[in-house]
């Protein structure tokens, strides 16, 4: 009778480890979420439960577009990591649960080279470096796991001479992702071949545009070479346009880098993304880094920026065409960015030495050398664990992203709020100063 008792124990553990999954949430129907809800219960994580809820949940990842994947991966990192951090950096973490503790999105710069000098870059008429395309190598991990690689640079990454075949490696080293590439460019070296090479693969194209017209695109591009026109460049994302899927052009993104040479112009970008089929028009105000810049940010023409989007969106809604930007005016909640960021869980930037972040607002942090330690012994560090505790660098403390939109310091980069000498002992940086050159109101 014991030597049955014996054998029934294993049995009757994986009845209580089902009926407990199954009240949580019907696996077929959203397996993420039932998951996540396992995971929190604190039970055993090696039952066929939960490696069947897994597969499920990648199956569905895998299937359905319209599914948040970069939440979800990271609600279920977050699920193990509020467990146990030492589980998390993957001491006894089943190899099915793997993938959730890397981040689901990771850019990787390829090049500082860029054809523009535009000055809202961290810095402008560069000659540039490029990564060594044997790097890439090291970072076949994080291209594994991820749900999205940003092929990218503070440059234009179209200029990088091995492009291609960087894009085919990615390619090979993650295939069963959907949708799986991301690439930030000025648009003047798209063409048919690059709209061939990515057709079916484009998780967002952004399109950093900044103007509607020639004069003002020459203005805030100042392209070295006087080919790059504008009327070249729109010419250039047409012809890429038709080479990729229908699904590919509802991912193209117009992005502005707003300013006060430029803002009066979103209504008609917002004409020329329904003109061109582009679904989406994305206003991003100019966060300044450069002191001699600060009369070029929103914050000198509140009233007539919000006027200009104002129109863009009720053209937008007649035209078919999202129109994304930031109000003043609006009494935003104030959210701590130490508090509510989530960067840590969910993304990491690879600069072309190898220096890494993870997240582009964190002025002169780095995490450390990729490509030196390996990506590992980076994003599972002491300090990477400790971030995802409490977000506790100066940057964290003083985010453009969560601080409100009619406070100064969402217009103000970190690499100048956290300077030395413009941080107080108390009370945080010193804002309010009076605002300098042309604009200033």
């Amino acid at each position: 009778m014991s030597d049955l008792l014996a054998k029934l124990r294993p049995l009757r553990k994986r009845a209580i480890d089902w009926i407990r999954v199954s009240s949580i949430q019907p696996p077929d129907r959203e397996p993420e979420r039932a998951l996540i809800k396992a995971l929190e219960t604190g039970g055993d994580i090696r039952t066929s439960q939960i490696r069947s809820l897994s597969t499920a949940t990648e199956e569905r990842l895998a299937n359905d577009l319209t599914l948040d994947r970069f939440g979800i991966h990271r609600d279920i990192g977050r699920a193990i990591f509020a467990r146990s951090s030492d589980l998390y950096n993957g001491h006894g973490l089943p190899n099915y649960l793997r993938r959730y503790t890397y981040p689901a999105f990771i850019s990787i710069a390829l090049t500082s080279h860029c054809n523009a000098a535009c000055f809202f870059c961290r810095g402008s008429d560069y000659k540039g470096t490029s990564i060594d395309f044997d790097n890439l190598v090291k970072l076949e991990s994080a291209i594994k796991h991820a749900r999205t690689v940003d092929l990218t640079g503070w440059g234009e990454a179209f200029f990088y001479p091995r492009f291609d075949q960087a894009l085919n490696y990615v390619l090979s080293v993650n295939p069963y992702t959907p949708h799986l590439i991301q690439v930030t460019s000025n648009g003047s070296f798209l063409s048919a071949k690059w709209g061939k090479l990515l057709s079916g693969k484009i998780n967002r194209l952004v399109v950093s545009i900044n103007a509607a017209s020639s004069e003002t695109y020459e203005q805030q591009m100042r392209y070295k070479n006087k080919r790059f026109t504008f009327a070249n460049t729109i010419a250039n994302i047409q012809a890429f346009q038709k080479e990729i899927t229908e699904e590919d052009r509802k991912r193209i993104i117009f992005h502005m880098v707003a300013n006060t040479d430029n803002f009066h112009e979103i209504p008609d970008l917002t004409l020329l993304a329904a003109k061109l089929g582009i679904s989406t028009v994305s206003c991003g105000n100019y966060i300044c880094a450069d002191s001699a810049h600060r009369y070029k940010t929103l914050w000198n023409v509140k009233k007539e920026y919000n006027a200009a989007l104002k129109t863009a969106r009720a053209l937008g809604e007649t035209l078919g065409v999202g129109v994304w930007g930031r109000e003043f005016f609006v009494s935003e909640k104030e959210v701590k960015g130490s508090d509510a960021c989530l960067a840590p869980f969910e993304q990491f930037f690879i600069e072309m030495p190898g220096t890494t972040t993870p997240c582009c607002f964190m002025g002169m942090e780095r995490m450390g050398n990729v490509y030196e330690d390996g990506f590992e012994a980076i994003w599972f560090s002491d300090l990477m664990t400790r971030l995802r505790h409490s977000r506790f660098m100066a940057p964290c403390k003083v985010c453009t992203v969560f601080s409100p939109f009619d406070s100064e310091i969402a217009h103000i980069s970190a690499f100048l709020l956290t300077k030395e000498e413009e941080v107080l002992t108390k009370g945080g940086p010193r804002l309010g100063r009076k605002l300098e050159g042309p604009s200033a109101q």
